[in-house]
């Protein structure tokens, strides 16, 4: 009788585990459902238009000059943006990591690439924020020596080069999916 009920059972697992490896996988994404959701997730968390925006108001506010009129104000208006901008980077990690399990492979590595340069772009938005409010009231003082000056602006362009790249590279990327 235990022998008939062991059989039972290891027939019953084998039939089992035969219908689950034969099934579809409940992982399966359809390539036009991940293309939906790939352009979804681009441009749910926000338009290119209000990344501009957040650029714009990052460097609208880098403009203070906390060498010869300190600001309190807009020094932390400054820094809430600076850490605006980290926050986003940072998000973006976190919605790759939660959308990725919606793509297919191709577009998983599109996807991949394309937070890649997302982050990039926010990473040296940011630098290039923080060097330009550093280093433009520097430039723009009378009594800074000239190579000091020169010195902050080669800073200020390699900075200015690495951010126009940058944010080249992640709205090609943006364009590419959303325009597919």
């Amino acid at each position: 009788m235990k022998k008939k009920r062991a059989l039972s059972f290891l027939l019953l697992l084998t039939f089992t585990f035969t219908l689950l490896y034969n099934l579809p996988s409940v992982h399966a994404v359809s390539d036009t459902d991940s293309k939906t959701e790939l352009k979804a997730a681009v441009t749910t968390p926000m338009a290119m238009e209000n990344y501009q925006n957040i650029e714009n108001s990052l460097l609208s506010a880098a403009q203070y000059n906390d060498i010869t009129s300190p600001n309190a104000a807009a020094s932390t208006r400054f820094q809430s943006r600076l850490k605006n901008v980290m926050h986003l980077r940072k998000d973006a990690k976190k919605t790759y990591k939660h959308e990725k399990k919606f793509l297919t492979r191709n577009d998983k590595l599109i996807f991949k690439s394309y937070t890649k340069s997302l982050r990039s772009y926010l990473y040296a938005l940011h630098d290039y924020a923080v060097i330009y409010q550093e280093n433009t009231p520097v430039i723009n003082d009378a009594n800074t020596s000239s190579d000091t000056k020169n010195d902050a602006q080669d800073e200020l362009n390699q900075a200015k080069s690495t951010f126009d790249s940058a944010k080249t590279t992640w709205s090609n990327s943006y364009n590419a999916i959303v325009n597919q």
